[in-house]
Protein backbone atom coordinates (compact mmCIF):
# COMPACT_ATOMS: atom_id res chain seq x y z
CA UNK A 1 0.00 0.00 0.00
CA UNK A 2 1.46 3.35 -1.03
CA UNK A 3 0.23 6.87 -0.48
CA UNK A 4 0.71 10.44 -1.65
CA UNK A 5 3.34 10.75 1.10
CA UNK A 6 5.37 7.63 0.27
CA UNK A 7 5.24 7.97 -3.51
CA UNK A 8 4.95 11.69 -4.29
CA UNK A 9 5.82 13.98 -1.37
CA UNK A 10 8.61 12.19 0.50
CA UNK A 11 10.76 11.53 -2.59
CA UNK A 12 11.02 15.30 -3.09
CA UNK A 13 11.03 16.36 0.56
CA UNK A 14 13.45 13.74 1.91
CA UNK A 15 16.56 13.57 -0.32
CA UNK A 16 18.09 10.75 1.72
CA UNK A 17 15.14 8.41 1.35
CA UNK A 18 16.32 4.82 0.78
CA UNK A 19 14.01 3.89 -2.10
CA UNK A 20 13.14 5.25 -5.51
CA UNK A 21 9.39 5.70 -5.77
CA UNK A 22 9.47 5.83 -9.57
CA UNK A 23 11.69 2.78 -10.16
CA UNK A 24 11.30 0.38 -7.24
CA UNK A 25 7.57 -0.31 -7.58
CA UNK A 26 5.09 -1.48 -10.21
CA UNK A 27 1.84 0.52 -9.87
CA UNK A 28 -1.15 -1.84 -9.76
CA UNK A 29 -4.24 0.22 -9.01
CA UNK A 30 -5.18 3.61 -7.56
CA UNK A 31 -7.62 2.83 -4.76
CA UNK A 32 -8.96 6.32 -4.38
CA UNK A 33 -8.45 9.84 -3.12
CA UNK A 34 -9.84 11.88 -0.26
CA UNK A 35 -9.97 15.62 0.10
CA UNK A 36 -8.44 17.67 2.86
CA UNK A 37 -10.31 20.60 4.36
CA UNK A 38 -9.36 23.97 5.83
CA UNK A 39 -10.71 24.18 9.36
CA UNK A 40 -10.92 27.04 11.83
CA UNK A 41 -11.87 26.89 15.48
CA UNK A 42 -15.47 27.67 16.36
CA UNK A 43 -14.25 30.64 18.41
CA UNK A 44 -12.35 32.18 15.50
CA UNK A 45 -13.74 35.16 13.55
CA UNK A 46 -13.07 33.67 10.11
CA UNK A 47 -16.20 32.72 8.21
CA UNK A 48 -14.71 32.29 4.73
CA UNK A 49 -11.42 31.42 3.07
CA UNK A 50 -11.01 35.01 2.01
CA UNK A 51 -11.32 36.11 5.65
CA UNK A 52 -8.26 33.98 6.44
CA UNK A 53 -6.36 35.30 3.42
CA UNK A 54 -7.11 38.93 4.29
CA UNK A 55 -6.09 38.49 7.93
CA UNK A 56 -2.88 36.67 7.01
CA UNK A 57 -1.91 39.37 4.52
CA UNK A 58 -2.69 42.14 6.98
CA UNK A 59 -0.66 40.46 9.74
CA UNK A 60 1.98 38.25 8.08
CA UNK A 61 3.11 35.13 9.96
CA UNK A 62 0.77 35.74 12.90
CA UNK A 63 -1.80 33.11 11.89
CA UNK A 64 -0.81 29.49 12.35
CA UNK A 65 -2.12 26.38 10.68
CA UNK A 66 -1.75 22.95 12.19
CA UNK A 67 -1.22 19.65 10.40
CA UNK A 68 -0.81 15.97 11.18
CA UNK A 69 2.92 16.34 10.66
CA UNK A 70 5.75 17.52 8.46
CA UNK A 71 5.43 16.25 4.91
CA UNK A 72 1.84 15.05 5.22
CA UNK A 73 -0.77 15.96 2.64
CA UNK A 74 -2.34 18.21 5.27
CA UNK A 75 0.92 20.12 5.67
CA UNK A 76 1.42 20.40 1.94
CA UNK A 77 -2.18 21.58 1.49
CA UNK A 78 -1.23 24.52 3.68
CA UNK A 79 1.90 25.19 1.66
CA UNK A 80 -0.12 25.19 -1.58
CA UNK A 81 -2.59 27.56 0.08
CA UNK A 82 0.26 29.93 0.95
CA UNK A 83 1.71 29.81 -2.56
CA UNK A 84 -1.59 30.35 -4.37
CA UNK A 85 -2.95 33.10 -2.10
CA UNK A 86 0.20 34.88 -0.96
CA UNK A 87 -1.04 34.51 2.61
CA UNK A 88 1.78 34.26 5.14
CA UNK A 89 0.77 31.48 7.52
CA UNK A 90 3.01 29.68 10.01
CA UNK A 91 3.03 25.88 9.94
CA UNK A 92 2.71 24.01 13.24
CA UNK A 93 3.36 20.28 12.72
CA UNK A 94 1.84 17.82 15.17
CA UNK A 95 2.43 14.13 15.72
CA UNK A 96 -0.82 13.05 14.14
CA UNK A 97 -4.27 14.43 13.53
CA UNK A 98 -5.68 13.95 17.04
CA UNK A 99 -3.46 16.48 18.87
CA UNK A 100 -3.83 18.99 16.03
CA UNK A 101 -7.62 18.79 16.18
CA UNK A 102 -7.63 19.07 19.97
CA UNK A 103 -5.45 22.19 19.90
CA UNK A 104 -7.69 23.66 17.20
CA UNK A 105 -10.77 23.04 19.37
CA UNK A 106 -8.96 24.42 22.43
CA UNK A 107 -7.90 27.61 20.66
CA UNK A 108 -4.14 26.97 20.77
CA UNK A 109 -4.08 27.27 16.97
CA UNK A 110 -6.62 29.18 14.86
CA UNK A 111 -6.66 26.96 11.78
CA UNK A 112 -5.70 23.54 10.48
CA UNK A 113 -5.76 21.39 7.38
CA UNK A 114 -7.17 17.91 7.94
CA UNK A 115 -8.63 15.07 5.94
CA UNK A 116 -12.36 15.53 5.44
CA UNK A 117 -13.19 12.18 7.04
CA UNK A 118 -11.25 12.91 10.25
CA UNK A 119 -12.70 16.42 10.44
CA UNK A 120 -16.32 15.42 9.80
CA UNK A 121 -17.47 14.59 13.37
CA UNK A 122 -15.94 17.80 14.74
CA UNK A 123 -17.60 19.86 12.01
CA UNK A 124 -20.96 18.18 12.66
CA UNK A 125 -20.66 18.86 16.39
CA UNK A 126 -19.89 22.54 15.78
CA UNK A 127 -16.50 22.37 17.48
CA UNK A 128 -14.76 23.54 14.29
CA UNK A 129 -15.85 25.18 11.04
CA UNK A 130 -15.01 23.85 7.59
CA UNK A 131 -14.26 26.69 5.18
CA UNK A 132 -13.30 24.79 2.01
CA UNK A 133 -12.18 21.40 0.76
CA UNK A 134 -8.92 21.14 -1.15
CA UNK A 135 -10.05 18.88 -4.00
CA UNK A 136 -11.14 20.19 -7.40
CA UNK A 137 -14.65 18.84 -6.80
CA UNK A 138 -16.78 18.81 -3.68
CA UNK A 139 -16.50 15.69 -1.58
CA UNK A 140 -19.40 13.37 -0.75
CA UNK A 141 -18.26 13.48 2.87
CA UNK A 142 -18.95 17.25 3.06
CA UNK A 143 -21.18 18.08 0.09
CA UNK A 144 -22.18 21.49 1.46
CA UNK A 145 -18.60 22.73 1.87
CA UNK A 146 -17.23 24.65 -1.16
CA UNK A 147 -13.98 23.81 -2.90
CA UNK A 148 -11.01 26.12 -2.61
CA UNK A 149 -11.57 27.09 -6.23
CA UNK A 150 -15.20 27.99 -5.48
CA UNK A 151 -13.92 29.99 -2.52
CA UNK A 152 -11.73 32.09 -4.82
CA UNK A 153 -8.39 30.23 -4.82
CA UNK A 154 -7.88 29.41 -8.49
CA UNK A 155 -5.94 26.29 -9.39
CA UNK A 156 -6.19 24.64 -5.97
CA UNK A 157 -6.44 20.86 -6.31
CA UNK A 158 -4.96 18.69 -3.57
CA UNK A 159 -6.19 15.26 -2.52
CA UNK A 160 -4.59 12.56 -0.43
CA UNK A 161 -4.52 9.23 -2.26
CA UNK A 162 -3.75 5.55 -1.75
CA UNK A 163 -2.74 2.83 -4.18
CA UNK A 164 -1.57 -0.77 -4.40
CA UNK A 165 1.91 -1.56 -5.72
CA UNK A 166 3.85 -4.68 -6.61
CA UNK A 167 7.65 -4.99 -6.62
CA UNK A 168 9.47 -3.54 -9.61
CA UNK A 169 9.91 -5.99 -12.51
CA UNK A 170 6.73 -7.89 -11.64
CA UNK A 171 5.57 -9.35 -15.00
CA UNK A 172 2.97 -7.08 -16.65
CA UNK A 173 0.55 -9.99 -16.94
CA UNK A 174 0.65 -10.45 -13.16
CA UNK A 175 0.15 -6.72 -12.55
CA UNK A 176 -2.84 -6.71 -14.92
CA UNK A 177 -4.33 -9.75 -13.19
CA UNK A 178 -3.97 -8.07 -9.79
CA UNK A 179 -5.53 -4.88 -11.14
CA UNK A 180 -8.59 -6.71 -12.47
CA UNK A 181 -8.99 -8.79 -9.29
CA UNK A 182 -8.83 -5.75 -6.99
CA UNK A 183 -11.17 -3.78 -9.26
CA UNK A 184 -13.69 -6.63 -9.04
CA UNK A 185 -13.51 -6.54 -5.25
CA UNK A 186 -14.00 -2.77 -5.17
CA UNK A 187 -17.06 -3.16 -7.41
CA UNK A 188 -18.82 -5.31 -4.80
CA UNK A 189 -21.65 -3.23 -3.26
CA UNK A 190 -20.50 -3.77 0.33
CA UNK A 191 -16.90 -2.77 -0.49
CA UNK A 192 -18.04 0.22 -2.55
CA UNK A 193 -20.20 1.38 0.36
CA UNK A 194 -17.36 0.94 2.85
CA UNK A 195 -14.93 2.92 0.70
CA UNK A 196 -17.42 5.74 0.21
CA UNK A 197 -17.98 5.74 3.95
CA UNK A 198 -14.25 6.29 4.36
CA UNK A 199 -14.43 9.22 1.96
CA UNK A 200 -12.44 7.45 -0.76
CA UNK A 201 -13.38 8.55 -4.28
CA UNK A 202 -12.53 5.67 -6.63
CA UNK A 203 -12.48 5.74 -10.42
CA UNK A 204 -11.63 2.54 -12.35
CA UNK A 205 -8.05 2.70 -13.63
CA UNK A 206 -5.44 0.55 -15.32
CA UNK A 207 -1.84 0.12 -14.16
CA UNK A 208 -0.74 2.45 -16.98
CA UNK A 209 -3.23 5.10 -15.91
CA UNK A 210 -2.12 4.81 -12.28
CA UNK A 211 1.50 5.11 -13.35
CA UNK A 212 0.73 8.26 -15.36
CA UNK A 213 -1.16 9.71 -12.40
CA UNK A 214 1.74 8.98 -10.07
CA UNK A 215 4.26 10.53 -12.45
CA UNK A 216 2.18 13.70 -12.59
CA UNK A 217 1.89 13.81 -8.79
CA UNK A 218 5.64 13.38 -8.35
CA UNK A 219 6.35 16.28 -10.71
CA UNK A 220 3.67 18.43 -9.08
CA UNK A 221 4.96 17.98 -5.54
CA UNK A 222 8.61 18.30 -6.52
CA UNK A 223 7.79 21.77 -7.90
CA UNK A 224 5.69 22.80 -4.90
CA UNK A 225 8.39 21.69 -2.47
CA UNK A 226 11.12 23.43 -4.48
CA UNK A 227 9.11 26.64 -4.90
CA UNK A 228 8.32 26.71 -1.19
CA UNK A 229 11.94 25.96 -0.27
CA UNK A 230 10.64 23.28 2.08
CA UNK A 231 13.10 21.25 4.10
CA UNK A 232 12.68 18.34 6.54
CA UNK A 233 12.24 19.45 10.15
Amino acid sequence: LGTIATHAINPALLPGINYNAARDFAPVILLGSISNVLLVGANQPYKTVQDVVAAAKANPDTIAFGSAGQGTSQHLSGEVFKQLTGAHLTHVPYRGSAPAIQDLIGGQIPSSFETALVALPYVKSGKVRALAVTSAKRTEVMPDVPTMQEAGVAGFDVSSWQGIYAPANTPPAVVDRLNKAIAAIIAKPEVDAKMKGLGLAYTPNTPAEFNAFQTGEQAKWAKIIADGKLRPQ
